[in-house]
């Protein structure tokens, strides 16, 4: 999946660390799914680094909810939103 971030995203393999952890911060804190759950090593489960420490099946419940989420109905973050957020969790 790493690969295929890249595809639609551009960010390199080595550098989609920061950006996922920002997309988990926003949903933290919106009370959203964590979508970034769905972004999986060949394994099928995210990598050692993701937040949390999620057993499989939290893993796995996680990623059910984002696919059940209804996230049409939900407000887009804008980039604002997201510096923010690097910034409250860097102090």
């Amino acid at each position: 999946m790493p690969r295929v971030v890249v595809g639609f995203t551009g960010i390199p393999r080595y550098g989609q660390s920061d950006a996922l952890h920002l997309i988990y911060l926003y949903c933290r804190r919106k009370g959203y799914p964590e979508l970034n759950s769905i972004v999986v090593q060949e394994t099928g489960f995210p990598g050692e680094n993701y937040p949390d420490g999620k057993e499989p099946l939290e893993f796995l419940v996680e990623r059910a909810r984002v696919f059940t989420f209804n996230w049409t109905a939900k407000d887009k973050p804008r980039a604002e939103d997201l510096v923010g957020l690097a910034q409250s969790a860097t102090t």
